[in-house]
């Protein structure tokens, strides 16, 4: 169930999981869906500078940067 959605971003609820949901494509609308915590998912709620730090987040993690 989708529970926010603006600037790009769309927050998930699923199973009591939270996702966040966003295009990834650069020319083609690609979705990425990555699992956040809750308290993420009330943060990314709150701008998309938020949102876009939690994706970088992520993104770096996955890529063994943090």
């Amino acid at each position: 169930m989708v529970i926010f959605e603006d600037y790009g971003v769309e927050i998930i609820l699923k199973d009591g999981r939270y996702y966040i949901r966003y295009d990834a494509g650069r020319i083609a609308i690609i979705y990425d869906e990555i699992e956040i915590t809750k308290e993420e998912a009330e943060r990314a709620q709150q701008g998309p500078q938020n949102a876009m730090e939690i994706i970088w987040y992520y993104k770096n993690k996955k890529r063994g940067l943090v």
